[in-house]
């Protein structure tokens, strides 16, 4: 009895939704990383490891957007 005063929807729109901006993925060149010590290997690696990162999250979002604009 209390869905009686609900009010029905009786006007749809279909919106087309952008394509997500991706940023290409920053590429480390050879003479960027040429680590002396210890410590220039370290900042080396978390570099490269930030890059990866960044690149899987944005192939992941676009392959879940792609999933879910899907015509």
């Amino acid at each position: 009895m209390g869905c009686i005063d609900k009010p029905v929807v009786t006007d749809v729109k279909i919106v087309k939704v952008e394509t997500p901006v991706i940023t290409p993925c920053q590429r480390l060149s050879i003479p960027d990383c040429k680590p002396i010590n210890n410590g220039e290997l370290y900042e080396c690696t978390l570099t490269i490891q930030k890059n990866l990162n960044l690149c899987a999250d944005q192939v992941d979002a676009l392959i879940t957007w792609q999933k879910n604009n899907d015509e």
